[in-house]
């Protein structure tokens, strides 16, 4: 799982796989942080403490190593 493997602080396996489960997709889940959706909150299992986590993230490398990823998907098909 992407999510997970970004090593965000307390989002973990289960977090990111219900974060992955709620949101779809890395652009979806992305969108939601950047506009504090409160899709978040609604989350079982994911807690303020680490949505302020997810807020306060900063997601420069992992935009781009996921940018990376999709242009190197769409030149191998």
């Amino acid at each position: 799982d992407f999510i997970c493997a970004i090593g965000i602080p307390l989002i973990g396996k289960v977090a990111s796989e219900a974060l992955s489960k709620k949101f779809g997709s890395y652009e979806k889940f992305r969108e939601a942080i950047n506009n504090n959706s409160q899709e978040l909150y609604k989350i079982a299992g994911i807690g303020e403490v680490m949505i302020q986590t997810l807020l306060d993230y900063d997601f420069t490398e992992a935009d781009s190593i996921f940018d990376k990823y999709i242009l190197l998907k769409i030149f191998i098909n």
